[in-house]
């Protein structure tokens, strides 16, 4: 078996979808998978999440790199080699809410246990 290479990385499950129809229509062995960023990686099929820090990727023979390029260059969507951890979302503004989102759950739920431990710390000085 030859060593495979990457040749889409993408949040966006249709874009994946779209490049294994093409990769099949041309007879480009390829292997589909999903990845997340807590480094688990599933071969596909499996249950699609689309949530953050969840990837595609193609990975086709070293020697089918160039015709599974040019397959996937024809397709009508841009690609990035590291897309972010918002591709998931399918545009700059979702991703920007989704992040935004995020932070402000993040930034309260520090702020509770900032107030718990703050209580906490008053109720024993208090006590005495």
């Amino acid at each position: 078996m030859s060593d495979l290479v990457e040749v889409l990385r993408t949040g966006q499950l249709y874009q994946a979808d779209m490049a294994d129809l093409a990769l099949q229509e041309r007879g480009i062995p390829h292997f589909l998978r999903q990845e997340t960023s807590a480094g688990l990686r599933l071969a596909m099929p499996v249950l699609p999440s689309m949530i953050p820090g969840t990837w595609w990727t193609i990975q086709v023979p070293k020697e089918c790199v160039a015709d599974a390029t040019d397959a996937i260059a024809e397709l009508p969507f841009t690609t990035s080699r590291f897309p972010d951890v918002w591709d998931c979302q399918a545009n700059e503004k979702s991703r920007e809410r989704l992040s935004r989102i995020s932070r402000n759950v993040f930034l309260l739920t520090f702020l509770l246990l900032l107030l718990l431990f703050v209580g906490a710390a008053l109720h024993d000085i208090f006590r005495h």
